[in-house]
């Protein structure tokens, strides 16, 4: 594994998830708490993570291009 897959595979925080997704921290806390629809995560404790892999298979699934843009 290179170091480029590895960073890849690297769990991603509350923080960086809402920058990937240029939504709010609180958002993505909504939405793993309480919103539909529910980001996928993992959760060990009261640490939150998710993975890109994941968060890419929400998108296809909820996200909506602007098509105008």
């Amino acid at each position: 594994m290179n170091q480029q897959e590895s960073v890849a595979e690297k769990p991603m925080k509350v923080r960086d998830v809402a920058a990937y997704l240029g939504v709010s921290g609180g958002w993505v806390r909504n939405h793993i708490t309480k919103k539909k629809p529910m980001i996928p995560h993992t959760r060990i404790g009261r640490v939150v993570r998710f993975y890109k892999p994941e968060l890419e298979a929400f998108l296809a699934k909820y996200g909506v291009r602007d098509e105008a843009a």
